[in-house]
């Protein structure tokens, strides 16, 4: 697509800031596809250049605090580790600090079991092997952290196993439940529809004790999706909403970015939001004003050039705090 380009070490002194890496996610994951897309569309509609790497979101955060790379995908929980210099960030020497730009895309994370077992709610899953996909997975630290809420530590037995094993391990019965994204953005991802097809799917249930847990931890985030938008599970709970763990993806940047670019790339997103959904399905959110600021939380600061910008377009949050450049 021609993304892969404009890599800022081959800068000339004295040139442009508006050259920039974006570590981007596994080369085969949605992140890394919109990625794609989001660089091309800049690169065709401003003269910004982005560089695409391929890293794990907590590896690419960490080079944007050292200083290597200017911006990353990652999700909220992981933005406040390395801002706590905790998890896989104890040891990273930080030069920098996180600062949120964008919502980029949300992970709704949830396990089936067969209909025809006993499992209901999260808390019957007490020493009981569950997949909830493969090791490692960016959106599995907030969901077990979820499962906390109404689960003791030694009562969680992750199974991993990769996505495309899913159906098959929840068949085989070789996880007494299994699952991890049910939804990415508005996208029923490929390897969930197959879990339903062949299997018949109950979607376990939060508690109210969990539910108000995960929704007063700063760390979690938890919405209510509609029934009829979560794909062909056969049986939900009783209710036409279900709650669910949603991990939040953002672009995080540093004061290594000035508040300009900062402010031109979201201008340019902005303004060609139908050419990034006609390449990408998982770009439709970003129709929606709001959704440009709801994956942000107000435990990390926002880039200056974003604030600025949110609030010129009226959806700017006084709970959020403004970074310096």
């Amino acid at each position: 697509m021609g993304a892969l380009s404009g890599c800022l070490g081959d800068e000339e002194e004295g040139g442009a800031d508006n050259q920039y890496t974006f570590g981007a996610g596994p080369s085969d994951s949605m992140s890394f596809a919109m990625a794609n897309q989001f660089a091309h569309n800049l690169e065709s509609n401003s003269d910004h250049t982005v560089d695409l790497t391929s890293q794990p979101s907590s590896q690419a955060l960490s080079l944007v605090l050292g200083g290597e790379n200017e911006m990353a995908w990652a999700t909220s929980f992981i933005g406040q580790q390395a801002a706590d210099a905790e998890g896989p960030f104890a040891d990273v020497e930080m030069n920098y600090t996180p600062m949120q730009i964008m919502s980029y895309y949300y992970m709704r994370i949830g396990l089936v079991a067969p209909v025809d077992s006993d499992l209901e709610y999260y808390s019957d899953l007490a020493n009981e092997d569950f997949a909830p996909g493969p090791a490692g997975a960016s959106f599995y630290p907030p969901f077990e952290m979820a499962l906390q809420e109404t689960l003791s530590e030694d009562d969680i037995s992750p199974r991993h196993m990769d996505v495309s094993e899913l159906a098959d391990g929840l068949a085989e019965e070789r996880a007494v439940a299994a699952g991890g994204p049910l939804k990415m953005n508005a996208i029923i991802p490929a390897f969930m529809e197959q879990t339903y097809s062949q299997n018949d799917c109950r979607l376990l249930a939060w508690d109210d004790d969990a539910i108000d847990g995960i929704q007063s931890n700063p760390m979690l985030s938890g919405v209510y999706e509609s029934n009829d938008e979560m794909g062909d599970i056969q049986e939900f709970t009783s209710s036409d909403e279900t709650f669910v763990v949603s991990a939040d993806f953002i672009v995080f940047g540093s004061e290594q970015v000035s508040a300009d670019v900062v402010y031109e790339m979201l201008d340019t997103l902005w303004n060609a939001r139908d050419e990034l959904e006609e390449g990408h399905a998982a770009f439709a959110p970003f129709h929606d004003d709001e959704f440009w600021v709801e994956n942000l939380t107000t435990e990390l600061p926002v880039h200056p050039g974003a604030a600025d910008f949110f609030e010129e377009h009226g959806i700017w949050n006084d709970d959020f705090e403004v970074g310096e450049v």
